[in-house]
């Protein structure tokens, strides 16, 4: 399911956006069941979640940049940002190529 719903994330209509977010209240507590599971999602499929980005991100040009003039504001972007703190939470540490000497 959870693919499904990020990709309605990166569509432009505005009411659809507003009930991902409502539907989506726990996504921003780590203690939830939501937050994991959308976290370890998007956390082994990160081009799909950049790719999704860059469909609001473009969308909000478009069509709700008037509306929106602080793109963090536009409820895409905060969907967004809430989806890539989950699979920040869930990622593997990144390891330096380079060894401290």
């Amino acid at each position: 399911m959870v693919p499904f719903v990020v990709r309605l994330v990166g569509e432009y209509v505005l009411e659809i956006l507003l009930d991902v977010r409502r539907a989506l209240v726990e996504l921003d507590d780590p203690t939830t069941p939501q937050h994991a599971v959308y976290g370890q999602v998007l956390a082994a499929n990160p081009a799909f979640l950049a790719v999704t980005r860059q469909r609001v991100a473009s969308y909000w040009a478009c069509y709700y940049r008037h509306l929106y003039s602080d793109p963090r504001y536009y409820p895409g972007f905060t969907l967004i940002e809430s989806m890539r703190a989950a699979a920040r939470h869930y990622s593997a540490p990144t390891r330096s190529r380079h060894p401290r000497i």
